[in-house]
Parts: C-alpha cells; structure tokens; sequence
C-alpha cells in the first residue's frame, strides 16, 4: 500500500513539474504580445509626432503660441514665420525660404511660430487668425506696438515666389 502511495506522490510530483513549463511559456507569450503592442503604439505615435515636427526649427530660434501672442501683446517689434509641418503650403514653401535664411543671414531675425496644434482647434485658429491678421499659412509678418505692421501671406498673393520673398526682405530691411 505504502508502494501505491509512494507511486501515486511520484506522479502527482511529476505532472505538477509537467504544468509549470507550459505556465512560464504562457506567461512569456504573454509578455512577448505586450512588447509587441507596445513597439507598435511607440510606432504609431512617432509617425503621429512626425507631422507636428518641421526641420525649420534647425533654421530659426522658435516662439509657442503662448510666447507669441505674449510678444505681440507686449509691444515687441519682431518678425516671425507662422506655419506648420502638417500644411502642404508651408512644405512647399519651405526650402526656398531655408536658402533666404542662409544667403540673408536671417536665423536670428525671423523667429518660427509652429501653429500646428491651434490649427486643430478650428473655432480657436480662426479666432488667432482674426486677432493676428493673418488668412491662413504660410505667413511672414511683422509685429509691433501690439499689431501687425505688415505680412507676406500665402493665402492673400496665391503663393508667395521668389520675388514675393525678396519684395518682402527688402521691405523690411532683412
């Protein structure tokens, strides 16, 4: 009898030793699924993040939204290029703009101001658009005493070529 007892704990001993392989391979499969899941969002979202992000920030110092409508509203007198990578006009528009920067020397005049996210919001980008004159992006402007001055804006001449641009330097003395 103490033979059938001692047979029967072997085999309850060994089909226990048996069912733990299988649980620790679930268990990795499991985390190998999570890891999966997490490279894959990781993916997703820095393709999402890629069209919020424009290489011009190599070319010009930058200001948020919120620095500025702070400038503006302080009274500086600045320049700034209002765009946003997510806008096909400001591709476009961009790589003659970059050789303006570097033949007129223009990296610490003209600041960029990303309006990527408040373009989103569309009550609160027409609400900029209006309280900053400007009808859409690209836009250069200047601003000063609180207003703008004058703009070079895509959406008013239809494009903005070459001689736009240097219409516009030469006006502001850049």
């Amino acid at each position: 009898m103490s033979a059938k007892i001692l047979i029967s704990a072997a085999l309850v001993c060994l089909l226990a030793a048996c069912g733990s392989p299988h649980r620790e391979t679930q268990a990795l499969q499991n985390k190998l699924a999570e890891a999966e899941t997490a490279v894959r969002l990781s993916a997703e979202n820095s393709k999402r993040l890629e069209s919020t992000y424009s290489d011009i920030y190599f070319e010009l110092n930058s200001l948020t939204v919120e620095n500025f409508k702070a400038k503006v509203a302080g009274g500086d007198t600045f320049y700034a290029y209002i765009g946003r990578p997510s806008c096909g006009d400001c591709n476009a528009f961009e790589p003659m703009f970059k050789r303006y920067i570097a033949s007129h020397k223009l990296g610490g005049k003209i600041y960029f101001v990303n309006v990527h996210r408040l373009h989103q919001d569309k009550p609160a980008w027409a609400a900029f658009k209006q309280q900053y004159g400007l009808s859409g992006t690209p836009v250069l402007a200047k601003y000063a005493k609180g207003r703008q001055i004058n703009k070079l804006d895509f959406e008013d001449n239809k494009g903005i070529s070459a001689e736009d641009l240097e219409k516009w330097l030469a006006l502001n003395k850049l």
